[in-house]
C-alpha cells in the first residue's frame, strides 16, 4: 500500500493521519481501476469490498472523535459552538449508513456461498481481474486504516485538525471513485452507489465543520465571515468542481490534485479581508505537492 503521493509518509507521525494516507492511495487507485466497465458477474464482489471500506471508514473516524488531547485540561476553553468531535463521529456514522446502502440480497447471497465453501470473500486477490482487486485493495486498506487509528487515540489538536483534513481528501478520493464505477453499471447498483455518494457529500461537510469549529473562535467579530469564507474557498467534494469546471476531462485520471484544505485552519486568526473572501479556484496543485 504505497498511499497517496500528496500526503509524504514522513510528513506526519500522527496514527490516524497515517491512516488516511494510506486509504486515500487506496481510493486513487481504484479510481483508475473503475474507469474501465467492470463486469455484472465482479459486481458482487466489488459492492462488498466498497460496503467494508465504508465501514472500515466509519470507524476510523469515530475512534478519531474520540482524541485524548495531549495539551491537557489546563488549554483555553472551548469558542467554538460544537466540539469539532462531535461532528468527526456524525461523519463516522454517515460513512457507516453509506455502506449499509450498498447490501442487497444478491450481494450477501453470494459472499455467503463464498464462505460456506471456504472461498475468499470479495474476490481472489490472486486471480481476480482489475476491478476486483483494486477493491479488495481499498477495502483491506480501510481496515487497516482503522487499526492503526487504534482504540484509543492521543495527540494534540493540530495533529486531530491534520488527520481531519487527509480524511476529507480520503473521502473526496473515494467520491471519485464511486462515480467512475457508477458510470458504468446497470440501474440498481447505479442507484446504491448513487446513495452512497450522498452519505459521502454529507461526511465531507461534517469533517469540513469540524476544521470550522478548530479554527474559528466564535467570540470574535466577524466569526461568521470567517465561517462562510472557508465554506466557499473550500467546496463540498472539490472533484466535483474540477469535474464541473472541465466536462471533457477524464474522471480520474493518472494526475489527482495534490494539496488538502489543511491551508484553511493554518490561518484562521484574522478576520476574512475581501481577497481571502473570494472564490478561489480550489486546491489544483500538481500531483505529488503538498501546501
Amino acid at each position: 500500500m504505497p498511499g497517496d503521493p500528496a500526503l509524504p509518509a514522513g510528513a506526519c507521525d500522527f496514527p490516524a493521519w497515517q491512516a488516511a494516507r494510506l486509504l486515500s492511495g487506496a481510493a486513487q487507485d481504484a479510481a483508475r481501476a473503475w474507469m474501465q466497465p467492470v463486469a455484472e458477474a465482479d459486481m458482487p464482489d466489488v459492492t462488498w469490498d466498497l460496503h467494508q471500506t465504508f465501514q472500515g471508514l466509519g470507524i476510523a473516524l469515530r475512534r478519531l472523535s474520540r482524541l485524548r488531547d495531549e495539551a491537557g485540561p489546563g488549554g483555553p476553553p472551548p469558542s467554538g459552538l460544537h466540539e469539532p468531535g462531535s461532528h468527526i463521529h456524525r461523519a463516522g456514522s454517515v460513512m457507516e449508513r453509506a455502506g449499509a446502502v450498498l447490501r442487497d440480497g444478491g450481494m450477501l447471497g453470494h459472499v455467503r456461498r463464498n464462505a460456506a465453501r471456504g472461498m475468499p470473500t470479495g474476490g481472489d486477490p490472486g486471480k481476480s481481474p482489475a476491478a476486483v482487486t483494486a477493491a479488495l485493495g481499498l477495502a483491506d486498506a480501510a481496515v487497516t486504516g482503522y487499526m492503526i487509528v487504534g482504540r484509543s487515540v492521543t495527540g494534540t489538536v493540530p495533529d486531530r485538525d491534520d488527520a481531519v483534513g487527509a480524511f476529507m481528501r480520503v473521502t473526496d478520493n473515494l467520491d471519485m471513485a464511486v462515480r467512475n464505477l457508477a458510470a458504468h453499471v446497470p440501474g440498481p447498483h447505479s442507484a446504491r452507489l448513487a446513495a452512497a455518494q450522498a452519505g459521502l457529500e454529507e461526511a465531507y461537510t461534517q469533517l469540513r465543520e469540524a476544521l470550522i469549529c478548530s479554527a474559528v473562535d466564535f467570540r470574535q467579530p466577524r466569526s461568521g465571515r470567517q465561517v462562510r469564507a472557508m465554506r466557499e474557498r473550500y467546496p463540498v467534494l472539490p472533484n466535483r468542481q474540477r469535474l464541473a469546471q472541465a466536462s471533457s476531462a477524464s474522471l480520474a485520471g493518472t494526475d489527482f490534485p495534490g494539496g488538502t484544505v489543511l491551508e484553511a485552519v493554518r490561518q484562521p486568526a484574522a478576520p476574512p479581508t475581501a481577497a481571502r473572501a473570494s472564490h478561489r479556484p480550489v486546491l489544483r496543485p500538481r500531483h505529488g505537492t503538498v501546501p
